[in-house]
Order: structure tokens, then sequence, then C-alpha cells
């Protein structure tokens, strides 16, 4: 029996590899990792970060007071310093820029407090720019990045480059779309426009935490002071998704009755005093509830990246530690030599069992994905396979077993006689 069964472990990976061709195996592979990331981190509220979010009512509702939509940068300054005496961390406008018409310099003025960040955009095409100042404009915007460092390359700043050019100093951050699925978000965390480096939203956010910590790059990580970010091979960071409802939300009407003394509100201090605060714009409502804002992705990736929550690449070395622990029963199974219809699918559930618990574990401890679902349809095939042949031998011996005691009972009959 030893020798026959010695097929069990090619015929498990065969069928787990004819498992992982199947189309739906993409879309389970996900859902597992899904359910891993929730037990790695849940998706609990961030109490570092909060949103404060401008929407089409709360733009009608005080329209008397702060005039139309976009507005003018001493209204964006003035909510800013609000926001700061109620003890932000951090203010992080995410909304566009405008020029001032009356050229009074209230924002280049609310920004020499470093704690305040703009998001600027970028551009393909350097005629997009506003004027052609953003050359002229963007040396004391940036800083030169050594070559080596990893960075999203544009060629324009799409933002008034005159109002970029008062403020002294500017602290800003790239607000750009991160790549991904449903399951993590690739962010690049610094960018470089006609040769001037600027980091991303999240990162110069943090930044503004904490603007005595140096910014490095090596050994395929960037570092902020004591933070280390590894990066995929586009030089990107990866983050996991974090749930619309796990970033405190507040409405622009409640806040800027209460900035512009329409109303007492005393507990917006507790909502927003220590938190690193983002204010954007969210146009309409087609989008679902469940589905995060763009400026809540902000201020969630920030989280993140405070939390040390980036992910490494996939390791070859775990997802075949994996496969061992899965491959453990068929080993026990060989050196037994006889299958138990109902021992060998026991322990191929405690394989399972094993080799989820130690990729979830690899995610939560060290940051580290595997692809837990080859493995896992590996230790079922074990088991599947194991109760087969099991059944397959206890079928095959009870003929045989039976000719034997008759054949016993003619030969003691003639003994007997």
């Amino acid at each position: 029996m030893m020798r026959r069964l010695w097929w069990i472990a090619p015929g498990a990976l065969v069928l787990a590899w004819l498992v992982t061709l199947a189309p739906s195996s993409a879309a389970v592979a996900g859902l597992l990792f899904d359910a891993q990331l929730l037990l790695a981190w849940p998706d609990t509220p961030r109490g570092d970060v909060a949103v404060v979010e401008i929407d089409d009512a709360s733009v009608r509702a005080l329209q008397t007071q702060l005039g139309p939509w976009p507005y003018a940068p001493a209204t964006h300054a003035a909510l800013a310093e609000f926001l700061l005496e109620l003890g932000a961390k951090a203010v992080v406008l995410d909304v566009p820029l405008t020029d001032a018409p009356d050229g009074d310099g209230a924002l280049a003025r609310s920004l020499r407090d470093t704690r305040v960040v703009l998001g600027v955009r970028t551009s393909r095409a350097a005629a997009d720019a506003t004027d052609g100042a953003t050359h002229d404009a963007l040396p004391p915007l940036g800083r030169t990045l050594p070559a080596h460092w990893p960075r999203t390359e544009w060629p324009a700043l799409s933002a008034p480059v005159a109002t970029l050019a008062a403020l002294q100093p500017p602290a800003l951050g790239v607000v750009a779309t991160p790549d991904g699925d449903a399951h993590v978000a690739r962010w690049p965390l610094m960018h470089e426009v006609q040769g001037r480096g600027l980091p991303a939203l999240p990162l110069a956010a943090l930044q503004a935490v904490e603007p005595a910590a140096p910014l490095r790059f090596a050994s395929g990580a960037y570092q902020l002071g004591a933070h280390h970010w590894p990066l995929d091979a586009q030089g990107r960071v990866v983050l996991p998704h974090v749930a619309a409802q796990a970033v405190p939300t507040i409405g622009f009407l409640r806040v800027g009755a209460a900035a512009w003394g329409i109303t007492d509100d005393p507990s917006l201090r507790q909502a927003f005093s220590g938190r690193v605060v983002f204010v954007g714009r969210n146009v309409g409502a087609a989008a679902p509830r469940a589905a995060a804002t763009r400026t809540q992705r902000l201020a969630a990736a920030t989280s993140a990246l405070a939390a040390d929550q980036a992910l490494h690449a996939p390791s070859r070395a775990l997802d075949a530690l994996l496969i061992s622990i899965a491959l453990l029963p068929a080993v026990a199974l060989w050196r037994r030599g006889t299958a138990d219809r109902a021992l060998d699918p026991l322990l191929s559930t405690g394989a399972a069992g094993a080799l989820l618990m130690t990729s979830t574990l690899a995610l939560a401890a060290w940051r580290l994905p595997s692809h837990a679902l080859p493995a896992l349809a590996v230790s079922v095939a074990v088991g599947l396979l194991a109760w087969c042949a099991a059944r397959f031998a206890e079928r095959t011996r009870g003929p045989h077993a039976a000719a034997l005691g008759a054949t016993s009972t003619r030969r003691i009959s003639r003994a007997t006689h």
C-alpha cells in the first residue's frame, strides 16, 4: 500500500494547479485576501485623521456667507486657521486653487504655518499649465531628487502658478489617483515636475506632522524618521484599502457654520483635536455610501502610512512554506502506508487551518502577503484523494476478505471430518 500512495502528493499539486486556472479563482483569492486583511488590520475607526466633506448641499446653504464654488483662497485660509485653533495636527486642503482677485495674500499668510498642506494636481501635457511661469515657479516649490529615488514624472502642474509662487514657503502634496484593485492601492510617494520633486499628498501630510524627520530612500524603501515603507517593482507603496466608514467624516455645513460664527459647536474640538484634517470636495451623490471619496482615500492612505501598514512584495519562500504545510498530511499518509477515511481528511483540515493562520500572521506581523489559495487547494486535494484511496481500499478489501473467510471455513470443516 505504501508504494501505491506515493501519488497523492503530486496528484494534489496537479489538482490545485487546475483549480488556479479556473476563471473564478482570482475572485476567490481576492475574497480570501480581503478576509486576511480584515483579520490582520481590522477596519476600526481611524483616530489620527478626519475629513471635512464639502458637498453640494453645504455649498448652497453657505453661499450667502462664502460665495459660489470654487471658494477664494482667503476662504480656505480662514477654514484652515479655524481647524488649527481646534487642535488639528495639520490641515490638508484637497481643493481647487484659484488666484485671489484682490491679491490680499490671505492664503500665503495662512500657509506660513507649515502645518497647512495644499494639494496640487499634475498634468500630462505642459500646455495644460495655467501660464508659462510654471518652470520659473517650481524651483522654490520642490526639491531636486537624487537620481536613484523612485518617482513618477509629470510635464507640468495643473494649478494657478501665481498663487503657488506667492507661498513662502509652501507645503505642497501631489494629488494623484493610485493604481490597484479592490483589495490594495498602489501609491507613488514621490513625483517630479520639470526636474523638481514633490511628495504625494499623504506623504506631505506626514511631513507636516513630523517636520524635523528627514526623508530617505534606501534598500528599496522610503523612510521618514522611524517610518519604513517598502516599494513594489514600479516604485509604489502598496497599502490596504480602508472602508469609508472607518474615516471620521463631518459635513462642511456644520464646520463652516461654526467657523464663520453662525453656530456655536464646541464638540468640533473633540472631533478634530490631535488629528490630520483633510478638506475636500465631494461632487454629486452617484457613488454608493460604502465607497470612499477621493479625500477619504487620501486620509486613509495617510493613516496607513503613519501606522506603517505598507505591504512587502509577495514572498516566494512564504508561498513554498504554505505548500509544505498543506502537504504534511500526504507525507504522514505515505509513511503510514494505509489511508484512513476519517483521519486523513481531518489532518488535511488541520493543515488548511495552520497554513491560513501562518499566512495571516505573516501579513499582520511582517506585512508579507502570500498566495494562500493554491496552498489551500493542495490541502483540500490531499484530503479528498486520501478519502478516495481509503474508500477504494475498503471496497477492494471486502470481496477478498469474504473469499478468504469462506476458504478458511471449508478447510476447518474438512479437518473436523
